[in-house]
């Protein structure tokens, strides 16, 4: 009886370390398999393509293809891709976002097929858009390879992608200042704030620190850099002025807080990428004043 037992573990074993032996075989050979996908591909992610804006359809590089670079390659791959609207509606839903997909007088995909080969092995996907007619719109794009001649299609078949017009002022900024208010005066210090394209001269900024209370300008600079502000459409606090030349002396008067005061003249300075500005709006106890200086990150 101990022998059979003996004998049935020794059984066991050898086919155990055949199964081992097989599955190293196989994951193996799976590391050189041919696989294509796009190299920043996730349905889940929304990536941006933000364009400089202007009129008339321009074309741009949409995002990398690519052969895994584990891949043994020794033939060429063609590659089939497709726009997938479902990836957006899928992204609305998950996030609670409300993009849209544009229709052709916004932009082209006429190109929907790339050669990949063992010494070019990657390419980058064009689209074709016209910056102008992105303004002001919620715009996306889903795209997804559909199919290949060579191998098989890898994990990051799908890529998902905002269409955003830009201007010259657009993007990441900082700001420092100080917000005049008749009961809750305080300082702004290294805020991040991010400024978005409206027009071709003008950005959505959020004022002072009240951006969670649905407060944001409208900053537009003109050719000599001096910047008009008004309330962004449906912003808090109804009409914004501007205290261009200094704060208001009444309602109730206000005295400088902070060091750089004397700079905020609603004004750009496009060598330092900064906005200095001063405003505000009247509240049920006098005017709220915001200075800042804005400086590009």
């Amino acid at each position: 009886m101990r022998k059979n037992i003996l004998f049935l573990l020794l059984l066991s074993l050898l086919f155990s370390a055949g199964c081992l032996k097989d599955e190293a075989l196989k994951v193996d050979d799976n590391t050189s398999r041919v696989l294509t996908e796009f190299t920043n591909g996730d349905s889940s992610t929304l990536n941006t393509l933000a364009i400089v804006v202007s009129s008339g359809m321009q074309e741009e590089d949409l995002t990398e293809l690519r052969i895994i670079p584990r891949s043994d390659v020794t033939q060429n791959v063609e590659v089939t891709i497709e726009l997938n609207p479902g990836l957006v509606d899928s992204y609305n839903t998950e996030n609670g976002t409300d993009y849209t997909v544009p229709d052709g007088t916004v932009f082209t995909f006429s190109n929907h097929n790339y050669t990949l080969t063992s010494t070019a092995r990657t390419d980058n996907v064009k689209l074709s858009v016209d910056p102008s007619a992105l303004v002001g719109n919620d715009y996306a794009l889903g795209f997804t390879i559909t199919s290949v001649s060579n191998g098989d299609i890898g994990l990051k078949k799908d890529y998902l992608v905002q269409l955003k017009a830009k201007n010259a002022f657009d993007g990441d900024y900082t700001s420092n200042g100080y917000v005049y208010h008749p009961t809750l005066p305080r300082d702004i210090i290294d805020r991040p704030k991010t400024l978005s394209t409206l027009t071709a001269s003008s950005v959505l900024c959020e004022l002072g620190d009240l951006g969670a209370n649905n407060y944001f300008a409208v900053f537009d600079v003109d050719a000599s850099n001096n910047v008009t502000i008004t309330a962004a459409p449906g912003a808090s606090g109804g009409a914004y002025t501007m205290f261009t030349s200094g704060l208001p002396s009444s309602n109730p008067g206000y005295t400088p807080q902070w060091p750089n005061s004397d700079q905020c003249n609603n004004t750009y300075d496009p060598v330092a990428q900064e906005f200095k500005v001063r405003y505000g709006y009247m509240g049920a106890t006098g005017w709220r004043v915001t200075e800042e200086i804005i400086k590009r990150n």
